[in-house]
């Protein structure tokens, strides 16, 4: 049965608990309704906006499935107002974030996330079709939860790239030594040009010609990007 356009009503309420412990999961009609706001608002936004398709890690929960499961009481995967989720290939910060600034939701959760893998955790969202809260956490590392999924844990993961020395500076050296090469060709070119055009060398310093800093400021901003590109930090 689709409840949306990209999802069945089969692997909104899959779990391998489930299957293994014998444990009946089916919701009725409320919690079907409840399910597809979820897909119709959220999830196939979602699918179509990244355009890979995923399936719920953990969608509705029967309260014996919730209990096994050590969920808490109120979860929203009991009402199937809730899923947990993530995208082959996206990192679950970049998805977080994507649904912050485009979705309505209930609640956002990056749970169990890492700067070192962003593939690591997972991304908990809620609809509500009465009162959404846009609450945004995220699990940190000591095992509570911290409001936002923040541009303070952008600049950080920035930081942190910059400071990755051995990544970043052989690869600066190497293309400094490139902009420093570029700049002696163009002041051969202009020494050249000074000497068959019969003009003094003085004569071009003042025109701001023959300065190393004016032949070389075009080549490193290019030296920059390319470095942040390298640090997957653009």
């Amino acid at each position: 049965m689709m409840v949306s356009k990209f999802f069945t009503l089969a692997e909104l309420t899959k779990s391998e608990t489930a299957s293994r412990r014998s444990i009946a999961n089916e919701p009725d009609q409320e919690q079907i309704g409840n399910l597809t706001d979820l897909c119709l608002e959220v999830l196939d936004p979602i699918r179509e906006e990244f355009g890979i398709p995923f399936s719920p890690s953990s969608g509705f929960r029967s309260l014996s499935l919730n209990e096994v499961l050590g969920g808490a009481d109120g979860s929203q995967h009991l009402d199937g107002m809730a899923a947990d989720i993530e995208i082959p290939g996206v990192s679950n910060r970049s998805l977080a974030l994507w649904i912050r600034d485009n979705l309505d939701f209930d609640q956002l959760i990056l749970e169990s996330f890492s700067d070192e893998d962003p593939s690591s955790g997972w991304v908990h969202v809620s609809y509500s079709r009465e009162n959404n809260r846009f609450e945004s956490l995220t699990h940190d590392e000591s095992g509570g939860y911290v409001n936002g999924v923040s541009k303070s844990e952008e600049r950080e993961s920035w930081l942190k790239g910059i400071l990755n020395i051995k990544t970043a500076f052989p690869y600066f050296i190497n293309h400094l030594i490139i902009a420093l090469t570029i700049g002696f060709v163009f002041q051969d070119f202009f020494v050249g040009a000074a000497f068959y055009t019969g003009r003094e060398i003085r004569d071009w310093q003042k025109l701001g010609y023959f300065d190393h800093a004016g032949f070389w400021w075009p080549v490193l901003p290019c030296v920059g990007i390319e470095l942040a590109i390298k640090l997957n930090l653009l």
